[in-house]
């Protein structure tokens, strides 16, 4: 039987280095043990009450650079938030909905559908419909069981 250290690596991504009589533990970035695998937060979104002004915020204050997503329908600005070769992810400005906390992060998973059902299983919820986001993937927004809102994106093409 596999020791309850190892059991928390498998499942949370997380790696238990003895140090004497303490342990510490080292995070691996934002993983965690999702479908039978370790999924990524791939993307963030903030939410804001003026997108203009945000922009022209981030823009100058961090060097970001955001641009309009390319479908009409939609109030979304995609963030590049550093060089490709940078550690890191890039995210999305859009404006503040009711209900929706600043800001969202997003998690990569194989199978949406699976997603959803291991997190119901665990006491997260759904928080809207599944969508499909051209170009992209199959979307939704779930709580976790603490109740903050975070998405589950299911790229095209498989894992990001």
């Amino acid at each position: 039987m596999a020791s309850p250290h190892a059991l928390k690596e498998r499942a949370f991504g997380l790696k238990y280095v003895c140090g004497g009589v303490s342990e510490s533990i080292i995070y691996r970035s934002f993983e965690f043990f999702l479908g039978g695998i370790l999924s990524k937060v791939i993307h963030f979104e903030i939410c804001v009450d003026d997108p203009k002004r945000a922009i022209s915020f981030y823009e100058k204050a961090f060097g970001w650079k955001i641009q309009k997503f390319d479908d009409p329908t939609m109030d979304y600005w995609l963030i590049e938030a550093g060089e490709k070769e940078e550690p890191g992810i890039n995210g999305a400005l859009l404006p503040r909905r009711p209900k929706m906390p600043p800001t969202t992060n997003t998690i990569n998973v194989k199978d949406i559908d699976a997603a959803l059902k291991l997190i119901k299983k665990n006491g997260g919820k759904q928080f809207d419909e599944k969508m499909e986001i051209p170009n992209v993937g199959t979307f939704a927004y779930c709580t976790d069981s603490e109740g903050n809102l975070i998405g589950v994106l299911q790229p095209k093409g498989g894992m990001m």
